[in-house]
């Protein structure tokens, strides 16, 4: 069973996919960046799709390829390293736009890809900046 990655190529994605290739678990990388996508897949040799993450349409169909799955982690994440009054309300538009729409398409694509009742995965995970959610399954 493999391991979804959406936000593969940044530094929590790329991170946790190496640890899980390490520890011989299959992953299938997801990311926007079609290139560092290549490249990140050719050193854990892994299989990849190119997504729109701001389209949960994008999302399902860059899925449907990765074959039985144990998780999805959401990796997309975005801050704003700046004071509150030197922030426009577009750029804090924009972070919230980003944090909560891709955490929405993973859990819509997850829903449509994880039968929970069979137990199938070992729940659905949002891994951001070191946080990790994993809602109770239902028997």
């Amino acid at each position: 069973m493999t391991a979804v990655i959406i936000g593969a190529t940044g530094t929590t994605g790329s991170c946790l996919a190496r640890r899980l290739v390490a520890a011989g678990k299959p992953v299938f990388l997801v990311g926007r960046d079609n290139e560092r996508l290549q490249e990140l897949a050719t050193e854990l040799n892994a299989r990849y799709a190119t997504a729109d993450l701001s389209s949960s349409d994008s999302l399902i169909e860059a899925v449907t390829s990765a074959g039985p799955l144990a998780s999805f982690v959401n990796c997309v994440g975005s801050i704003l390293l700046k004071p509150a009054h030197l922030t426009s309300d577009a750029e804090f538009r924009e972070v919230v736009e980003t944090n909560l729409f891709t955490s929405f398409a993973t859990v819509k694509c997850a829903g449509g890809e994880v039968d929970f009742r069979t137990r199938a995965t070992r729940g659905l995970q949002r891994a951001t900046r070191g946080n990790v959610f994993k809602p109770p399954l239902s028997s």
